[in-house]
């Protein structure tokens, strides 16, 4: 996973916002991925009523994120001023090796 490297967060929810883009940046892609992470908590929260911990699976987590029209990474280039664009199947293979990173840490 790029360390430290700027990234911007391009999300298209659903089919209604035609030609029309979220951005978010962040100062690394952990951010950025740490960030989805977390508005899927809140999404779970809101449709479960969650006060406590919130559990999920890889796979939730994976069918949450396919439910946006479009997403896509672009982060910084090390080497330069460029962005490199990335698509949800390349954010969800970063996300895997995040929370593998995490559950690691936890034993």
């Amino acid at each position: 996973m790029p360390k430290n490297c700027h990234t911007i967060l391009l999300v298209r929810p659903d089919s209604s916002t035609e030609d029309n883009y979220t951005y978010c940046d962040f100062k690394s892609l952990k951010e950025c991925l740490e960030t989805l992470c977390y508005v899927y908590e809140e999404h779970l929260r809101r449709h479960h009523g969650s006060k406590g911990s919130i559990v999920y699976s890889l796979e939730e987590l994976y069918e949450f994120v396919e439910s946006f029209l479009e997403l896509n990474c672009l982060v910084k280039d090390k080497e330069g001023d460029n962005y490199i664009p990335h698509n949800i199947d390349w954010i969800k293979e970063q996300l895997f090796q995040m929370l593998g990173d995490k559950s690691e840490k936890k034993l």
